[in-house]
């Protein structure tokens, strides 16, 4: 055999050893206080439903297939919902790395990619939201396969930024350093904050703003090296909870976002232009369950533009009213405007201090 197919051969062995140690980590510690009553902690929101069939935390793991020829599947969440994590989707995942409780992004994700580091510092951790809507699936796995390799051949971290679909003011923003282009791999120069109307307006059409999902792919050892630089204190508390020498409530409650990303300077970013959707609140859940499920029992006259669901399957009518969010489960019934279904968190307010049990 000549020593030129020898080195090709090896080239080929570590290529694909290399795309083996990827680690797709599931981030779903969260309760979703905006979906209640639909969300509770026994049911936290990654647990639900938007097609009648699969858990938004189903679809995210569904995600990450066929993007590298063998990965590594985990979720993240908080012992509170490890078991449940384990009930529902331990047969498609290869652990579940746990946190003490919630501290965040910040502390989560650091922690996540100590743990892989003593596995392999040199494996591409990818990190994803568990509740999120996109589709096409294809052009998602495109998009992070993109972005993975980049991560395998650089000490970076990339990012997938999602192509702005309307004006959102919801959402937070990321320039690039040119217009954004599918199949790219594009600079990173800031992160921008929920905009008003109008300089929503100004991101969309300048061609160089996209989402920010909080979607994070980089070799763990390069997220380590960037917390150590920019929070030290999230660093040195993860460390001393690793070895026993601290507890993880003590570290700051903070998204790593704020904590790392904005004041990193090793970042790239990838397109995502697909259908996406921040599964956020009531009207956004519920506008997805009217489109995927058409059993639901509700008969409107007069009415334009409501959304209703009834958990127990309840004949709901609804006269004379229009954009309204209604849900019905066994012990709660919300009536909101479609614009104010982010007050229920006002609610909860109300609920942890007189029925705790509601929650």
């Amino acid at each position: 055999m000549s020593k030129k197919i020898i080195v090709g051969f090896l080239c080929l062995f570590f290529s694909l050893h290399a795309a083996e140690d990827v680690y797709f980590v599931v981030v779903a510690g969260g309760v979703g206080e905006r979906l209640w009553p639909l969300s509770r902690r026994s049911l936290p929101k990654q647990f639900l439903s938007v097609d009648g069939n699969r858990s938004l935390l189903e679809m995210a793991l569904d995600r990450t297939d066929n993007i590298v020829s063998k990965g590594h599947k985990f979720v993240a969440t908080t012992q509170s919902f490890e078991q449940m994590v384990k009930d529902r989707v331990g047969n498609q995942i290869e652990g579940v790395l746990v946190e003490p409780a919630l501290r965040n992004t910040g502390p989560a994700i650091c922690l996540a990619a100590y743990r892989i580091a003593q596995k392999n510092p040199d494996a591409v951790v990818v990190f994803l939201a568990a509740d999120h809507f996109i589709q096409p699936v294809a052009k998602f796995r495109d998009a992070l396969g993109l972005a993975v390799h980049h991560a395998q051949e650089n000490d970076e971290i990339v990012l997938l930024g999602i192509k702005p679909a309307w004006p959102a003011t919801g959402y937070g923003y990321i320039k690039l350093g040119e217009k954004y282009l599918p199949r790219k791999v594009m600079n990173v120069l800031s992160f921008h904050e929920k905009p008003a109307l109008e300089k929503a307006q100004e991101y969309l059409d300048s061609g160089v703003m996209v989402w920010n999902g909080s979607y994070f792919c980089a070799k763990a050892k390069v997220f380590l090296q960037e917390f150590t630089q920019h929070a030290p204190d999230i660093m040195n508390g993860v460390e001393k909870f690793v070895t026993g020498k601290g507890a993880y409530e003590d570290l700051p409650n903070i998204a790593v976002d704020v904590a790392v990303m904005e004041k990193s300077r090793r970042l790239k970013a990838v397109l995502l232009d697909t259908r996406w959707s921040d599964v956020g609140d009531l009207a956004i859940f519920l506008g997805f369950r009217n489109q995927f499920d058409k059993t639901d029992k509700i008969i409107s006259l007069n009415s334009d533009n409501n959304l209703a669901f009834s958990k127990s399957g309840k004949q709901i009518i609804l006269l004379g009213v229009k954009d309204l969010c209604v849900v019905e489960t066994d012990d709660a019934i919300v009536v909101s405007n479609q614009s104010s279904v982010n007050d229920i968190k006002n609610a909860l307010g109300i609920l942890k201090i007189e029925q705790t049990s509601l929650l």
